[in-house]
């Protein structure tokens, strides 16, 4: 019998630890990945625009394949965040940044 090769198929998910909070508070975005390897480095990203850009907050991916990243922002409004790890990016996390 021939042991089965199939590629796993590459996969990551985001949620967050809340969705509307004052300026300059903590928000942890964590998820799962499937078929990508331990210590790959996972990065968020900001729309800024119609451009998604690279948020000063990354992580690496645990031997458990599983994730987890603290976003601060000040800017008041609304945010979107997603993570983009091993070619592969999120949905879009909306969070509402309100005034302290």
């Amino acid at each position: 019998m021939a042991a089965s090769t199939a590629a796993v198929k590459k996969s990551v998910t985001i949620d967050a630890s809340d969705w509307i909070v004052p300026a300059g508070s903590k928000v942890r975005y964590f998820g799962k990945t499937t078929g990508i390897a331990k210590n790959t480095t996972v990065q968020v990203q900001r729309l800024e625009g119609k451009k998604w850009v690279n948020f000063p907050a990354t992580t690496k991916v645990t031997s458990k394949g599983t994730y987890s990243v603290y976003v601060k922002s000040s800017r008041v409004g609304k945010n979107y965040f997603r993570v983009a790890v091993a070619g592969l990016v999120t949905k879009q996390q909306y969070l509402e940044i309100t005034k302290k």
